[in-house]
């Protein structure tokens, strides 16, 4: 995994250090390491050619980088061992806090935020006598020089062999690719695009008519008993399978025809059960936690009860891709699926092989076809743009990038992965050239195996140990941002720059690998620049077996005898699949990571963690086990841990050891959902001085609370706090008898100046705003997220007696010392029982300049809101649950008294993107105060793209003055009492309506693609919608209706329907009778308009009738056995 020429400048720099240490000339060692500096300096200076020569299929070179690879991590391994006994050993403990940076200080993979070899210095410097007598110091100085003599034996011989591999001095450019210097390209100048959009793949160009095509026969009725359930896309790796199911899975006709939806991704090694629990987990994606659940072995017959109650008579579509063999439907699903789905339910296979699909009985195969010049261009361009359209690609260039598309093949991957390199150049004709040019693409025969190969290759030195560690995650596997950027810099792969943090570093680095291809997107979410939740990617099986054969040896699997098979190269990282007899084995091997995804686990194997003392990362995220051993203590490297248990097991770990508190090194301790039950972290929480995220359990169950002890305000590089939670003064938070009694309080948090996340809970327990003081929250420079939370617990926020005064003094107290910083991005307040907002929020404009996310959530009390129009980043703006607001007049949007100045070039909100109110009780009025404004001289609300009022039952006008502004206005969701009729937004492609009884009238609507109307049984006319793209039309009626109005479906008299429009009604079936001819239906004549259409009563399991015109007569699929009642209509 480790670039060789990287890994050497990082060793020496190491080398460096330790020749300088006083204790190294008593110890008699100084000149062997000196040996050791000088051979890697002269070995140094060939690697960049045998690096480049690697990729020849030269096993010679590959074995001789291999050896060196070895005896580099065996280097390491030393000095780690050098400071570790001679930290231990003195006599004096640490006794100074560690010094406060934002990167890593060390000038190795230590990656420490304070410098381990300083820190070493210091503490030892009055101790080194008294060390030199003990016995334990000489023996492990005897050890330690013997192990400094093999290595230099050993590093004689690498050096000998480079003279008869004939490797050259390779000068290289600073901040070049790794490509051989002869490449000219290797001299181009990086360009990195400002703005990032992130490229979804199901945007591949060319597959519309494919995925159409397949959504028509998937929706097509078996016309058969026992007809066909199998459908197929077949292809070559890299040609676009998945991406085709996945346009297809998306499709709101298939989301609206299947009753549930299931996605699995087939490994060539699976096991049963896994599948089967696979298949449970996707299936109830939108279930509760609860639903979802499944014991932490469940037995076969387990899971079949779970399907069965999941699935049990339910119309499915069941993807399964990229199969292998038909093995796992034979032996895994076809019996479930067959038993418990309905018989209109489908399979979607993905498979390079088309024989599985005939094997499996498919009725329609689709054969994925290789791109045309025009679409491989179009998806060339996209890459390289990112999606970002004011990114500009001259015409010109199209002539090369034809020829890149040839070169390609037009295979998508291959595509993707080129503009993936070019996207990290200028966008000029010459620098295309020069990639077009380069030697490892001038073979007009390209496989994709070598597009991969010179997409590694071009990748710099920082980002190729990251992609490689990877391979550690299992096939299909989705990888999040945050997860594998903290294991990144446990590893030491993110190196100091500036002022800049790791995180943000290591961030950037997994973007980067996300705008080259060799990381694709699976979800992001978004909110303008701020991503919301966190980055889920995962990496194309053919990208990943190229990955894999360069990390042939050092990485290892379960299986991980065949995988290090033929290699001189001892394992440094591990990830076990399956089989946990085969981790005892793992005990003898220097391991730097270690990657648990066996569910089966139930203890960690007896001594194992006593072997692995370079161990720098431990994930047992995805096992279950009941206690965590006192031996974790004895990982003295270690740096990353994780035991956040998936919450569906059901079996949280009961407690920590304590020893988890001897990992001096440890920066990240994720705990969220193993803690169920624990009601306290270690009390030596303290000693963890270098610890930079401490995630635990956010939202917990009344008789449970997260304790955090005394001593975390010692923790000054702690950057993630998601739950801090403040204590009543007047209970113990330890049980008596703790050496260590007690639990943090608000002040622990004034000096934590490196907090980027925090979430305070429980502030009504804090008796004053000078004790709110304490927390120093507007000095925290380099705060992102901040959350308030009033009380502990969501469930426990509503006041059952409203405040009284002096409460809502106390209220407004507290809240005017909690100030945030201007870096703030993010602000949830959940929980504000004052009338008015502190200072510092009703004039947001001077202290959150920075913010994109606000949230305001059980203001119940607030009587108006503050002026928020100013901000001039804010993107996101949510408030909910308010219950004495009755007006929001134009100081919300403007300001107090904008009225007296000019109005020439104001703007306000201008980049607000997301605007939603819900549960305004009392609200009745938004006044704009447009009145006799020129409103070409305002920008007002120009980048609003989702305007949402839920719950919102009093309200009886829009602002349409405001709204006019909203020229980006694409998606509005409307549940008020507005009068009359509503229109004019003729840019909105969704509309929601939704209980709102008054409104009679749709009008000027031209980009509508979507409407939904539920239980607005006024609305009668739609006849000047002027919607000519209505892809799809939702009517949900009441099941409690006695006299049916039948407003809404005269409606759809007038409404323009084109051949993909879809039509769904949800309603009782007294209603949905009336639709249908079989029962002389009056309403049929206007249902027989749409060329798709499904109705469906709301309890009942599967539809009540579908309709396709080209079948003539609508399919009812569960008939009445009595006449329906009759209604009367309106």
């Amino acid at each position: 995994m480790i670039v060789p020429s990287v890994f050497t400048d990082e060793i020496l720099k190491k080398l460096v250090e330790l020749v300088e240490q006083e204790w190294v000339m008593l110890w008699g060692v100084k000149d062997e390491l000196m040996k050791l500096k000088n051979k890697l300096s002269k070995i140094k200076n060939v690697l960049q050619d045998a690096e480049n020569k690697e990729f020849q299929d030269n096993s010679t070179i590959r074995d001789w980088l291999a050896e060196l690879k070895d005896i580099m991590y065996d280097i390491e391994d030393i000095i780690d061992d050098c400071y570790f006994d001679i930290k231990h050993t003195t006599s004096s403990p640490p006794t100074s806090q560690p010094r406060v940076v934002h990167s890593s200080s060390s000038p190795s993979c230590l990656c420490s935020t304070a410098n381990p070899f300083m820190k070493a210095k210091s503490i030892i410097s009055k101790n080194i006598s008294a060390f030199c007598k003990k016995g334990k110091g000489v023996a492990n100085r005897h050890e330690i020089g013997k192990r400094i003599e093999e290595i230099n034996v050993r590093l004689e011989g690498i050096h000998n062999d480079r003279k008869q591999l004939q490797l050259v001095k390779n000068v290289r450019i600073e901040g070049s690719s790794s490509l051989p210097q002869h490449n000219a390209m290797t001299t181009m100048t990086f360009h990195r695009p400002e703005t990032v959009s992130w490229f979804i793949e199901s945007e591949i160009f060319g597959l519309d008519e494919d995925a159409e095509r397949l959504v028509q026969s998937l929706m097509e009725p078996n016309m058969e008993e026992g007809g066909g359930h199998v459908f197929a896309i077949v292809g070559m790796g890299g040609i676009g399978k998945t991406t085709l199911a996945q346009k297809v899975y998306n499709k709101d006709w298939i989301k609206s025809h299947f009753e549930k939806m299931a996605w699995i991704c087939v490994s060539q090694v699976y096991e049963e059960i896994n599948v089967l629990k696979q298949l449970v987990e996707s299936a109830c994606e939108d279930q509760s936690k609860e639903d979802k659940s499944c014991s932490a072995d469940p037995s076969k017959d387990q899971l079949y009860n779970k399907l069965h109650k999941l699935l049990g008579g339910k119309r499915i579509l069941l993807v399964l891709d990229d199969l292998w063999s038909n093995q796992v439907w034979e032996e895994c699903l076809r019996v479930p699926f067959h038993s418990f789905c309905n018989e209109d339910s489908r399979v979607l296979i993905t498979a390079r092989n088309g024989e599985i699909a005939r094997q499996m009985g498919a009725v329609y195969t689709h054969e994925m076809k290789l791109l045309s010049d025009d679409d491989g261009l179009s998806l060339l361009h996209k890459v390289v743009s990112g999606g970002n359209d004011s990114t500009k690609i001259d015409q010109s260039m199209n002539d090369v990038g034809i020829k890149i598309v040839k070169k390609c093949k037009g295979l998508p991957l291959a595509i993707k992965i080129i503009g993936g390199v070019l996207r990290k150049r200028k966008i000029t004709e010459p620098a295309w050239k020069l990639v077009l040019s380069s030697d490892m693409l001038s073979n007009s025969s390209l496989a994709v195996k070598t597009v991969l190969q010179f997409s590694y290759l071009d990748l710099p030195s920082y980002l190729k140990p990251c992609f490689l560690y990877c391979t550690l995650f299992p096939e299909d596997c989705k990888i999040t941002r945050t997860k594998l950027s903290r294991m990144w810099i446990a590893e030491g792969f993110v190196k100091a720059e500036g002022e800049l943090s790791m995180e943000d570093l290591a961030d950037s680095y997994y973007e980067e690998l996300v705008t080259r291809c060799l990381l694709q997107v699976v979800h992001v979410s978004t909110i303008g620049s701020l991503i919301v939740e966190d980055m889920v990617c995962k990496v194309h099986d053919l990208v990943r077996e190229m990955a894999v054969s360069i990390t042939q040896g050092e990485h290892i699997s379960s299986h991980f005898q065949q995988g290090s098979e033929g290699s001189s190269l001892k394992p440094r990282r591990s990830s076990t699949i399956s089989g946990a007899e085969s981790v005892k084995e793992l005990k003898c091997i220097p391991l730097r990571s270690l990657l648990a995804f066996d569910k089966t686990w139930r203890e960690i194997p007896q001594g194992l963690f006593g072997k692995l003392k370079y161990l720098r990362v431990l994930d047992l995220s995805m096992i279950v086990i009941e206690e965590l051993p006192d031996s974790i203590g004895k990982l003295a490297q270690l740096r990353y841990l994780d035991i956040s248990f998936s919450i569906q097991f059901l079996q949280p770990i009961r407690e920590l050891p304590d020893s988890l508190c001897n990992l001096q090194y440890l920066q990240t301790l994720n705990i969220q959902s193993a803690i169920l039950n624990i009601v306290k972290l270690p009390n030596s929480l303290r000693r963890l001085q270098r610890l930079r995220h401490l995630i635990v359990e956010e939202f917990l169950s009344e008789d449970y609370d997260v304790i955090v002890p005394p001593g975390i305000g010692e923790l000054a590089h702690l950057q993630t706090l998601n739950r801090f939670t403040i204590q009543d003064n007047s209970s113990s938070c330890y049980n008596e008898g703790d050496d260590e009694g007690g639990c943090s309080n608000i002040h622990e948090l004034g000096s934590l100046s490196q907090l980027r996340f925090l979430k305070i809970f429980g502030l009504k327990m804090i008796q004053s705003g000078a004790e709110a003081k304490k927390a120093k929250i507007k000095d925290k420079a380099h705060l992102r997220t901040l959350e308030l939370w009033w009380d502990r617990r969501d469930n426990q926020l509503e006041y059952q007696i409203p405040p009284t005064w002096v409460q809502m003094k106390m209220v407004v107290e507290v809240f005017e010392e909690l100030c945030p910083p201007p870096s703030l991005q993010k602000l949830y307040v959940n929980g504000f029982y004052a009338q008015e907002l502190p200072s510092w929020m009703r004039f947001p404009s001077y202290s959150l300049q920075n913010l994109v996310y606000l949230r305001l959530n059980f203001i119940r009390c607030l009587q108006q809101l503050p002026s928020l129009g100013h901000l001039p980043n804010l993107e996101c703006l949510r408030i909910s649950k308010n219950e004495e607001i009755i007006n929001i007049g134009p100081e919300f949007v403007f300001g107090e008294g904008w009225r007296t100045g000019s109005s020439v070039g104001i703007s306000r909100f201008p980049k607000l993107e997301t605007l939603s109110f819900r549960l305004m009780l009392k609200w009745k009025e938004w006044m704009d105060g447009m009145e006799g404004v020129e409103e070409e001289e305002l920008d007002i609300l120009p980048c609003l793209r989702n305007l949402r009022l839920e719950l919102c039952h009093e309200l009886r006008s829009l602002p349409m003055g405001l709204l006019r502004h909203a020229s980006n206005l694409t998606n509005l969701h409307l549940e008020v009492n507005v009068e009359g009729g509503i229109g004019g937004f003729v840019h909105v492609r969704e509309l929601s309506l939704k209980k709102c009884c008054k409104i009679e009238s749709l009008s000027n609507f031209p980009a509508l693609q979507s409407l939904k109307v539920r239980r607005c049984y006024a609305l009668k006319d739609m006849t000047n919608l002027g919607a000519t793209s209505l892809a799809r039309i939702s009517l949900e009626f009441d099941d409690h209706i006695s006299d049916f109005p039948g407003n809404n479906l005269e409606a759809l008299r007038s409404v323009y329907v084109t051949d993909e429009t879809l039509l769904y009604i949800e309603g009782p079936i007294p209603v949905l009778t009336l639709c249908v001819p079989q029962y002389h239906g009056p309403y049929w004549p206007v249902i027989r308009r749409f060329p798709h259409v499904q109705a469906k009563e709301e309890l009942m399991i599967g539809n009540y009738f579908t309709y396709n015109k080209a079948t003539a007569e609508p399919i009812i699929c569960q008939p009445l056995l009595l006449p329906p009642p009759q209604l009367h209509q309106v």
